[in-house]
């Protein structure tokens, strides 16, 4: 979601044409996303590993950062980026301590 100073910026640079370069960008970001089938079941959504940890958030931390180490496995260093990820999901159960697993899909 833009916020209201994005929505500005892009009324003060729509005359330039910027708009349409950052909507390209934008486009073509989106489409260099993992493609493969090694994720969950086959599916191009990547897990990262059952991580555990006292308080819940912790343990989602541990789990992104699982999840950053197996889509840089996949796909190199640039997608490895949970901010840029496509699908973003946790399971988290509570067993005497919080595990959490981190699933995503890769995007640059």
């Amino acid at each position: 979601m833009l916020s209201t100073f994005s929505l500005k910026r892009i009324a003060q640079v729509a005359a330039t044409g910027t708009v349409l370069t950052v909507a390209h960008f934008s486009a073509a970001q989106a489409a260099i996303c993992y493609q493969g089938n090694q994720g969950v079941n086959g599916s191009k959504i990547v897990a990262g590993g059952n991580k555990s940890a006292v308080t819940k958030g912790n343990a989602q931390k541990k789990a992104r950062g699982a999840w950053n180490s197996k889509a840089q496995s996949l796909m190199g260093s640039s997608r490895a980026n949970w901010g840029n990820a496509q699908s973003r999901s946790y399971y988290c159960h509570h067993s005497f301590v919080w595990h959490c697993t981190a699933y995503a899909r890769p995007c640059m």
